[in-house]
């Protein structure tokens, strides 16, 4: 990113942070969407009891009795609330009831069966499902659904009210293994299919006066939430507008914050091996063949390349502007820094007084000024005695970065402390590799 242009690398952080946020709040409701899902599937299936899984563990028992086995259909099935698919058994529930609105609606199969290990029970009556294989929650109530989606509640509500509040959508095939609860009567059929010791015996399990069949399905349901109601059609994507905007918008903002973050880092990593050119607005520049071998190369504010001893640490950052222009250079002898800014026009007329020794930077000549140290003044850093500035006029435009205008002219302004006048000498060797590109 430090490569890059400060729009681009902003503009690219914030499109990263947006989707990699989106992306973890996605992850993160999807993980917890399916942890209530199996939180409440467990809870429909202690809610009905422990099942029984066969005829004959029933002995002569009936009344209100709770089943497990393998849901069957006869007939046409029903068509699920979401999309329509067809399958066994389809109920929506609303977030609360009220008078004038059911807790549930339910479609189901034109016959339903009950397989079990050994015998049939053919479920009659209203039923509801507590818990599906498949549970889709919309996040929203009635009107936040599609079109389609609301034709499906209002013919299963024959005219009349539909549940309120946000809804839940569940569901269960046929081939699903189920807990059912209900009420058993064993019903004398000569006609019908044989049952458990009397072949002309069958078992229906019905609802009660003031309950339907109750079903829950055995295994671990699979929960989809908003996002995929909004893919899948179920529901219109107002509503939900608002939130995801909101959430780009913080995924930007985080994104931005870490581009201005990670161009505080240090951004004049040597170039790679091999490299001896470097190019850039139209000119190119040479390794300067009087420099030792091992000496490395760096970049500094997008325009500007030097090389210096492996040893020698860099550090850039940016006071005001938002990307790297000044930069911090040190060994054990030495500490410079190299600020690239803009000037005044007072301070544009020429150098300060004192800058009198003259060195080149390749095309460019600067003026150098050396100065002693005063002991007071060498809190930080006690065993430097001699400091320099570097004086270079208009060294070229700013970068887009450092002003909004990128026409003006910038200013290289070098300074430095070392620990004796030789040292001083090696950190102006590193000065006079500098070059712009």
């Amino acid at each position: 990113m430090q490569h890059l242009s400060p729009q681009i690398a902003a503009l690219a952080g914030a499109l990263v942070g947006a989707l990699v946020f989106a992306a973890f709040v996605l992850a993160v409701g999807g993980a917890l969407l399916r942890m209530r899902a199996r939180r409440l599937a467990e809870a429909a299936r202690r809610s009905l009891g422990e099942p029984r899984g066969a005829l004959e563990e029933l002995g002569e028992e009936s009344g209100r009795v709770t089943l497990t086995g393998t849901l069957e259909t006869l007939g046409s099935g029903c068509a699920r609330f979401e999309d329509g698919a067809s399958v066994a058994v389809a109920t929506v529930a609303g977030e609360f009831a009220t008078p004038g609105n059911p807790p549930a609606l339910t479609v189901r199969a034109e016959r339903l069966r009950l397989k079990m290990r050994d015998g049939i029970v053919e479920i009659r009556g209203p039923v509801e499902i507590l818990g599906g294989a498949q549970e889709s929650r919309p996040g929203g109530g009635y009107e936040a659904l599609r079109p389609q989606a609301r034709r499906r509640l209002r013919e299963a509500a024959e005219g009349g009210p539909v549940p309120a509040g946000d809804l839940e959508m569940r569901s269960l095939r046929e081939g699903d293994r189920v807990r059912a609860m209900g009420v058993l009567s064993r019903v004398d059929d000569a006609g019908g299919a044989s049952g458990y010791r009397d072949p002309a015996a069958r078992f229906e399990l019905v609802a009660s006066k003031d309950a339907a069949v109750i079903l829950a399905f055995e295994g671990e349901p699979r929960a989809s939430g908003p996002f995929v109601a909004v893919l899948a059609g179920v529901r219109e994507l107002r509503g939900l507008a608002m939130n995801a905007a909101q959430v780009l918008a913080f995924g930007a903002a985080c994104g931005f914050a870490v581009s201005l973050w990670w161009s505080k880092a240090p951004a004049s990593a040597p170039a790679p091996d091999g490299t001896i050119t470097r190019c850039g607005q139209g000119r190119c520049v040479e390794r300067p063949p009087t420099l030792p071998a091992d000496w490395v190369r760096h970049d500094f504010a997008e325009q500007w390349t030097f090389f210096a001893a492996p040893e020698v640490k860099t550090h850039a950052w940016q006071p005001d502007c938002g990307f790297a222009q000044l930069l911090e250079v040190w060994s054990n002898d030495f500490k410079m820094h190299l600020d690239f800014d803009v000037r005044s026009e007072e301070g544009a007329a020429g150098p300060a007084a004192g800058f009198g020794e003259e060195i080149r930077m390749g095309e460019l000549v600067a003026r150098v000024s050396r100065r002693e140290i005063a002991p007071a003044d060498r809190k930080q850093h006690p065993d430097f005695t001699q400091g320099f500035g570097v004086y270079i006029a208009d060294t070229g435009p700013c970068p887009s970065a450092c002003v909004p205008s990128s026409n003006l002219p910038g200013r290289l302004i070098i300074g430095g402390t070392c620990r004796d006048r030789a040292a001083c000498d090696e950190a102006l060797r590193i000065v006079q590799s500098l070059r712009p590109f």
